[in-house]
């Protein structure tokens, strides 16, 4: 059970401590009192924490509060300018609160480490938020989520950031208001009717100073902020969804940095603001599928497999990479995250096999589980083959009954060593060698090759439903034109 502990966190830091995750290292830049990083380590959210500040008398109150509440074993004081005296192993979380926007912007451009993807940045700005959106999305950094809080009378914005590298515009809305939508909680709508009120007194005292030209630059931006038009929009009796949601989605079910070394996931081709009705979710990205995402009108396509895998040394007029830039497409893939992930492909396949008592393999891309009773390997066939509609597919027969099976969707014939080493009876998967298979014969273990489209495809309609049910108001569709191609005699 958490242990809850009475320390005061007024709204601002509720709110920071609710993005921090679970089991993380924090680091808590302009600590003050430590409340924050005090009270998560005494509730046992957090491993370990870093209470930083730049003036020791604010380092003096927050030991004070280390001490009060016994967490001295998990929290450290350190003075320091920003993050510039940090261990980065000490910091996988870092919330850096209660500063202007543009000392945040310092802070995060002159650490280099926070740029390697890993770390969440929780930043709540008390002035020039504008400042510090424009620089995130010039930088490299998506805003993953944000959220507003009302103290004092007073709102405020605190954003989840991640480095993902993407250079994106900032358009006024997004600097003023960001992720916020007035349809998204009173206190969202409290903020944005917060910032039109400045926005109205910048205007007021630019027309009064006589520089009307100015004045008319804060006049379009308040009518861009006053529309509130929300990333999830509605045009005309059309719901429209951002590509930025569909990626934090994704990154929610299927962490993008549990991807495998050698893979390439994520946004590989647009914007994260491109708005849709319609999204197109596919195995494949390939040209006809890109066509058909045209043809309907879908401008956002959720793929498994990435559209671009390996560098291009080309890029051809009929290459589906050309095809989604031609036709302003943007392209999300989640592959070997979504391998892997909890009701991912492999679970998705495993359950289709049958196996229960499952034991993962993850680093694998592998599943071990049990079979309710023994069963003949052409019996298992004929199953796999009605259950998953698959036109064919390859299997070995070794004479006696199996039940523990090792699922491995995709190219997972180089896990016939794992199956060895399991005592496994079979291996199901989607790309077998032929010395793999030999392999697998000679220590007793039937194969069931199921080809790499036919073992992954079952997840198209669970994703499709997954994204349907998050955001009800668009459009996900399956791709009609997405196929290996293959044909059976």
């Amino acid at each position: 059970m958490e242990k809850m502990v009475s320390i005061p966190l007024d709204a601002r830091l509720k709110l920071c401590a609710s993005f921090v995750r679970e089991g993380t290292r924090l680091a808590d830049v302009g600590t003050d009192h430590a409340y924050l990083p005090v009270k998560l380590a005494a509730e046992g959210k957090i491993l370990s924490a870093v209470a930083c500040d730049i003036r020791q008398g604010p380092l003096d109150n927050a030991r004070s509060n280390i001490l009060r509440f016994g967490v001295e074993d998990k929290v450290t004081t350190v003075l320091s300018d920003g993050l510039d005296a940090v261990p980065p192993d000490s910091a996988w979380d870092i919330v850096i609160a209660g500063m202007g926007g543009e000392l945040m912007a310092a802070i995060i451009r002159r650490t280099r480490w926070l740029y390697d993807g890993k770390r969440r940045l929780i930043l709540q700005p008390m002035t020039r938020a504008e400042i510090l959106r424009t620089f995130l999305c010039e930088n490299g950094f998506f805003i993953e989520e944000e959220k507003a809080c009302a103290v004092g009378g007073k709102c405020y914005s605190v954003m989840q950031c991640r480095y993902d590298g993407i250079v994106r515009p900032c358009d006024e809305r997004m600097a003023y208001i960001g992720r916020l939508s007035k349809e998204d909680a009173p206190e969202a709508a409290q903020y944005i009717d917060m910032v039109i009120r400045k926005l109205q007194r910048k205007i007021n005292g630019l027309r009064h100073s006589e520089c009307p030209e100015e004045a008319a630059v804060y006049e379009r931006i308040l009518r861009t902020v006053s529309d509130d038009r929300h990333d999830d929009i509605s045009e005309g009796g059309t719901a429209m969804i951002c590509a930025g949601d569909i990626y934090a989605y994704l990154n929610e079910i299927a962490p993008f940095d549990t991807a495998m070394s050698f893979d390439n996931v994520g946004l590989l081709i647009g914007d994260c603001h491109t708005v849709s009705d319609k999204v197109l979710v596919t195995l494949d990205a390939t040209a006809a599928v890109l066509k058909e995402a045209h043809r309907i009108g879908a401008k956002i396509v959720v793929t498994h497999h990435p559209i671009i895998f390996e560098p291009l040394r080309s890029l051809s007029v009929d290459s589906a990479p050309y095809v989604a830039v031609q036709y302003g497409i943007t392209v999300l893939s989640a592959h070997t995250n979504l391998d892997i992930a909890p009701d991912g492909v492999n679970d998705t396949l495993a359950a289709a096999v049958g196996v229960t008592e499952q034991q993962r393999f993850d680093e694998d891309c592998a599943l071990l589980g049990t079979l309710e009773k023994d069963t003949s390997c052409q019996s298992l066939a004929v199953y796999l083959r009605e259950t998953l509609r698959l036109s064919g597919l390859r299997y070995t027969d070794r004479g006696h009954d199996i039940r523990r099976i090792l699922v491995s969707c995709g190219a997972g014939g180089s896990n016939v060593p794992l199956a060895i080493q399991c005592g496994a009876d079979a291996i199901v998967t989607g790309e077998i060698k032929h010395h793999q298979i030999l392999m697998a014969k000679e220590h007793d273990i039937a194969v069931f090759d199921l080809g790499h489209f036919g073992s992954e495809k079952i997840i198209v309609p669970k994703l499709t439903a997954k994204l349907q049910e998050k955001f009800p108001a668009a459009q996900f569709l399956q791709a009609e034109a997405d196929t290996d191609g293959m044909l059976y005699l």
